[in-house]
């Protein structure tokens, strides 16, 4: 903006400068004038052309003093119009909140820093002394001073495991703060900065439109100036003038100065042993008093990281808590073992542990193939890796398995997102249940295997301790018994597991219509299993493809429109006003993808992507830059729809949320349009564009938005009616 103040002063220069030539061609037809009276008045000559031009001049005199007139209305215009506003938005100070936000932000970011950066010093300092307190109860030969050792020791795992614990929650406040302080925070602020700048733009601009209207008709020498500057505000590039603001406030409002916080390093947490195991191993076959005094010690840990694992939800953390878990089962293990006097007991626990670690095993890597299978699913790959994910005993990752479903983006256009199913990922709520279902499942489908492997292991312990005779026979009869129970088991619990899985692929066939039957899902559930279930798929392809043939030798329109069970909607083909209708919708849902208007991908990305799309749009259609009066027209029209957009919609959090519902919305237009939906569906798509209707109505949205949901309502409804 300074250079459009330099080019205002000047013309403001160039103006008075003028000012004062007229006012000094002013004095001198004064002069004359008074020259010629004195003149007239001392000759004594009355003429008739000396009357003439007497009355002449008094014409020039009075069109003088209607100019000084003028003049001075133009004086005080110009002071009132001009100087006022501008030096009133000048002392306005509305930069001091936006940077006194900036750097508040900032200051908060450091002090979270600052918090983590001590505890992360607490917790070294705390490792140092555990593994100084280990090293010294460890290698103590005496058992009255180990004894007495216990104590500091045991103090110096508590110390640990508590620092550990509020190293984790300053981590994690550091990390949110700075991640909230990158995507959002910052770039409010210089959006703010950038309205600023953009608001003294709009008042320069009137400014000198008014500066023009004043001056141009009453001096013409400098109207070509003013035009020519008035024509030259259009072409002021605000991002450079707003990127030399921020340059030169780079101390308070520097993104990239800021230390974003890491990752915790799993190894910072993990590499001190808070259990205790190789003191126990040592000092195990000591006496009982030293063993009971150990298991008080592991139970303060247990509670330590019991709370530990509370505050650190990240993945790290759960393998840690995996670890501890283990700990405890192996100590577990070890006690009963020197407590239990028979050998069977022994052995039953053993093998249970066994089973367990195996289980454990099993659901770790079964988890990393269903992660992978995650990443590439598409079509019957998914369903192939969840099946060897089943098979293998999988935990928790199976509800992931479950929403990764094939799907096209649900921002895509009407033409081509209708015929994928939108990702179930994005509406987790729906799903819910059938994860929770999933994970039940499983759990219990563990149980009877570890109870069935700990049986058999009970039963080959007792094999072994005793002589072979009827009643070793009853037992392996008996162990066969329960693994073929065990089997049947697994196999009720797979069909269930399948049910639910099909239940929560069928919730997910679209955003704003109830979850499908599985006839009536369009074969999406349908034949995607390897071997005797893929067979129906192609014979049902076959005969859609003969029932195709059939319906095109009847030509056009021939043959009743398909219904599908539960009272879906007919073809549209048969009502013109529908089809108009839908052609419209169509071409409202396109004029109307503000993220295709901005080239924006993803429609997660942040505020600032979305506000530097925009300024490179604002640069590439601003009117100076377009060669004719048409190419203008387009780029202002196109202007318009930018700003429109990002102001009503994208800008605001609450808007954007519900303009993003609507492109998920989108997803099931063609589904609606096409009478593939019934009436129950149809009637729950018209309940929930009611409420999304209400809701953009209230936030006062764009009346092109308004319109395409009111039209999408108008289908749905003309669709119940038929």
């Amino acid at each position: 903006m300074a250079s459009v103040f330099k080019a205002l002063a000047h013309a403001e220069s160039a103006y008075a400068k003028a000012l004062h030539e007229v006012a000094t061609s002013d004095a001198a037809l004064f002069a004359s004038s008074n020259i010629f009276k004195l003149f007239s008045q001392k000759s004594g000559r009355r003429s008739d052309a000396l009357l003439s031009l007497q009355a002449a001049w008094d014409a020039v005199l009075e069109s003088i003093n209607s100019r000084a007139a003028l003049h001075s209305q133009v004086a005080v215009d110009l002071i009132k119009d001009v100087a006022q506003p501008l030096g009133k938005f000048a002392s306005a100070g509305r930069l001091k909140a936006p940077l006194s936000r900036g750097k508040g932000l900032l200051a908060n970011l450091r002090a979270a820093e600052s918090a983590y950066t001590s505890a992360k010093a607490s917790f070294a300092k705390a490792k140092v002394e555990l593994k100084r307190a280990r090293r010294a109860y460890v290698t103590e030969p005496d058992l009255d001073r180990k004894r007495r050792l216990e104590a500091s020791y045991a103090a110096a795992r508590k110390t640990a495991s508590s620092a550990r614990k509020k190293l984790v929650r300053a981590h994690k406040a550091a990390r949110t703060f700075a991640d909230a302080l990158t995507t959002s925070k910052l770039p409010g602020v210089y959006a703010a900065l950038e309205d600023l700048e953009r608001d003294r733009g709009s008042t320069v601009n009137s400014v000198l439109h008014r500066f023009v209207s004043i001056s141009g008709s009453v001096v013409p020498a400098i109207k070509t100036a003013c035009f020519a500057l008035y024509s030259s505000v259009g072409a002021v590039d605000v991002d450079a003038d707003l990127a030399a603001f921020v340059a030169a406030h780079k101390s308070s409002l520097d993104p990239t100065s800021m230390a974003l916080i890491a990752p915790l390093d799993p190894a910072e947490l993990d590499d001190v042993d808070l259990q205790g195991d190789d003191a126990r191993d040592e000092h195990g076959s000591d006496s009982g008093s030293g063993r009971d005094g150990e298991d008080v010690d592991a139970g303060d840990t247990d509670n330590a990281d019991n709370a530990y694992d509370d505050e650190y939800d990240d993945d790290d953390g759960d393998d840690d808590a995996d670890s501890s878990e283990s700990v405890d089962d192996n100590r577990t293990t070890v006690a009963e073992a020197a407590a239990a006097p028979k050998q069977g007991k022994v052995a039953q626990d053993t093998g249970r542990d066994a089973a367990d670690a195996r289980g454990r095993e099993r659901v770790e890597s079964a988890g990393s193939a269903v992660g992978a299978a995650v990443d590439s699913a598409t079509g019957s790959a998914t369903d192939s890796a969840l099946d060897s994910a089943l098979d293998s005993g999988a935990g928790s990752a199976v509800g992931a398995a479950t929403l990764a479903t094939p799907t096209a983006s649900p921002y895509a256009s009407v033409a081509t997102a209708g015929d994928e199913v939108v990702s179930s990922s994005e509406y987790e709520t729906d799903d819910d249940v059938a994860a929770s279902a999933i994970q039940e499942l499983i759990q219990r489908r563990a149980r009877a295997e570890s109870e069935a492997a700990a049986e058999a292991a009970a039963s080959v312990a007792a094999d072994a301790s005793s002589p072979e005779s009827e009643e070793e026979e009853d037992a392996a009869v008996a162990a066969a018994t329960a693994a073929a129970a065990a089997r049947r088991e697994r196999q009720r619990l797979r069909k269930e597991q399948m049910a639910a899985m099909a239940a929560a692929r069928a919730r997910a066939s679209g955003p704003i219509i109830a979850a499908e039957d599985d006839d009536d899902d369009g074969g999406a559930g349908r034949g995607r299993k390897a071997g005797p279930r893929g067979k129906p798929k192609a014979k049902s392809k076959k005969n859609e493809n003969k029932a195709r043939a059939r319906a095109g030798s009847r030509g056009p329109g021939g043959g009743a429109p398909p219904v599908a069970r539960g009272g879906a909607a007919p073809s549209s083909a048969h009502d013109p006003e529908l089809v108009a209708m839908i052609r419209s919708l169509a071409a409202h849902s396109r004029h109307n993808d503000y993220y295709a208007l901005f080239g924006i991908g993803d429609p997660r990305a942040p505020l600032a992507a979305i506000a530097k799309a925009r300024r490179e749009l604002t640069q590439k259609y601003h009117p100076d830059h377009q060669k004719d009066d048409t190419a203008r027209a387009s780029a202002t029209e196109q202007l318009q729809r930018i700003n429109s957009a990002f102001t009503n919609v994208l800008r605001n959090p609450q808007t954007r949320l519900l303009y993003n519902k609507l492109c998920k919305y989108r997803a099931s237009y063609k589904q609606m349009t096409l009478g593939a939906l019934n009436s129950d569906q149809l009637r729950l798509a018209a309940s929930n564009l009611k409420v999304l209707l209400k809701d953009v109505e209230a936030e006062n949205m764009p009346m092109d938005l308004i319109a395409e949901i009111r039209l999408c309502l108008g289908i749905v409804q003309r669709r119940l009616k038929v």
